[in-house]
Parts: structure tokens; C-alpha cells; sequence
């Protein structure tokens, strides 16, 4: 027995596709996603998942449909990220978006990144207030998690570590939520610093939040709960792209 004799066309796209993201350098996964779409998203469908194809951005993956209630069928469970993965993810979103706004930019289509470029982006996004010295201490433990989660590509130039933003983390830390987190950073500065009349409210909200977001220097923050929404977004096969 020959095993392409029993299997679909995409079989082997369809296994690609949930063990990781599909790139249209990966040309024949990714003609297979061109020409078979509707069937691969029929398979999927049936256990729940659901096929996003960026064919501007040269790339696919799946996630898991979420029902009005919302229920899964719990094919992958969720994992929670932390506070300093989700501060450099936000970093890294920022950062993209950024590059895709400048002009000068405009032939370039990938944006790459060092360990100390995110140093310095780490100190200017986050306020003094923070105790950075732990998220800066463990720099490349956080880097080498978001690789393994996909968000992160490592590429080597002239024997120096570099890594590339993936496009997927625009699909899952949207605009709206980078914005909502500097919001909600702000506003906690604001109160810290006796500007906002509403200290009271923040203070309850922060003692709701999840004691796993809390900031690094064990201050419980507003802002832990936008890191909690994302975090409820990140399911584990989103991260994974599963």
C-alpha cells in the first residue's frame, strides 16, 4: 500500500498546518492551501477549527471557532503567557506597526529585531515605576519563548542573532489591543501619580486581576487585566497556530 494512494491531495498540508503557520516559501504546502481551500476548511470545520489565510502576507494557520458561549471542543487547551512575554508581545506588535506605517519603509516587507533593540524599547514602553531589571535580566529566556511560540523567526547575520517579527502576531495582538494597553498603562500612571479621581475604581480592578499578571515588582497593576484579555485570546493553538 502506497500512502499518497490513500490520502487526500493536501493530507500532508492539512498535518502541516497543525503542527505550525504555513508560508508561501513553503510552495508546495502553499499551493495546496490555494487550490484546495474549501476542502481543507471543510476538514477542519468538522473538529472545529478554522482555516485564516493571509494570502497578502504569505502566510496560513488555524484556530479554534469559538461559539456564542463561548465553548470550543477543547481540542487544545489555553496556556497563559505571564506579564513579560505579554509586555514584549505588545512590544513587537508595536513595533511592526510601526514599520508597516513608515514610508521609508516602503520596500521592505520584514521587520527584524535584536535582543538589544528590545532591551531599549523595553525601558522606553515601560515606566520607570516598573521593575524592569528582572524582564531585562531574562531577556532571551522571554525571546526564546516567544520563538517557540511562533511569534519570533531567529535568522543569523554576520554570526549575530537577529529575529524576525511574524506577521501572525497581527492576527493575534490586533491594533485595538495594543491601544487598550497603553491606555490602561497610562491610566495606572495617572493614578500612581495622584491624577486620576477614580484611585478607588483601579484599586478594585487591579485586586480582580489575575495574581499571574501582576507586575514584576509584585505591584498589582490595571493593566494586568488588558494582559489577561490577551491572554484569553492567546489560546494554546492560536500561539502554536494548531
Amino acid at each position: 500500500m502506497i500512502l499518497d494512494s490513500i490520502i487526500a491531495p493536501y493530507g500532508r498540508t492539512v498535518v502541516r498546518l497543525l503542527k505550525s503557520p504555513v508560508e508561501s516559501t513553503d510552495t508546495s504546502a502553499w499551493e495546496d492551501i490555494l487550490n484546495y481551500q474549501s476542502e481543507i476548511q471543510k476538514y477542519f470545520s468538522q473538529i472545529g477549527l478554522e482555516l485564516i489565510v493571509k494570502r497578502d502576507e504569505g502566510f496560513a494557520y488555524i484556530k479554534q471557532i469559538v461559539d456564542d458561549e463561548g465553548k470550543t471542543t477543547g481540542l487544545i487547551p489555553r496556556q497563559q503567557l505571564g506579564f513579560e512575554v505579554s509586555v514584549i508581545l505588545i512590544i513587537l506588535r508595536q513595533m511592526l506597526e510601526e514599520f508597516d506605517s513608515n514610508i521609508d519603509e516602503l520596500y521592505a516587507t520584514e521587520r527584524f529585531v535584536s535582543s538589544d533593540e528590545l532591551k531599549e524599547r523595553i525601558e522606553m514602553f515601560l515606566p520607570e515605576r516598573f521593575n524592569r531589571v528582572k524582564l531585562l535580566n531574562e531577556i532571551d529566556t522571554y525571546i526564546n519563548r516567544i520563538v517557540g511560540l511562533g511569534y519570533l523567526k531567529l535568522v543569523k547575520r554576520d554570526n549575530v542573532n537577529t529575529y524576525q517579527i511574524h506577521r501572525i502576531i497581527k492576527e493575534k495582538v490586533t491594533l485595538d489591543k495594543l491601544v487598550e494597553f497603553k491606555t490602561k498603562l497610562q491610566e495606572f500612571m495617572a493614578n500612581e501619580n495622584g491624577e486620576s479621581e477614580n484611585a478607588d475604581e483601579y484599586k478594585d480592578e487591579a485586586h480582580d486581576a489575575d495574581e499571574s499578571m501582576k507586575s514584576i515588582d509584585n505591584q498589582k497593576t490595571s493593566s494586568a487585566q488588558v494582559i489577561d484579555e490577551i491572554n484569553n485570546l492567546n489560546q494554546k493553538e492560536d500561539v502554536e497556530s494548531v
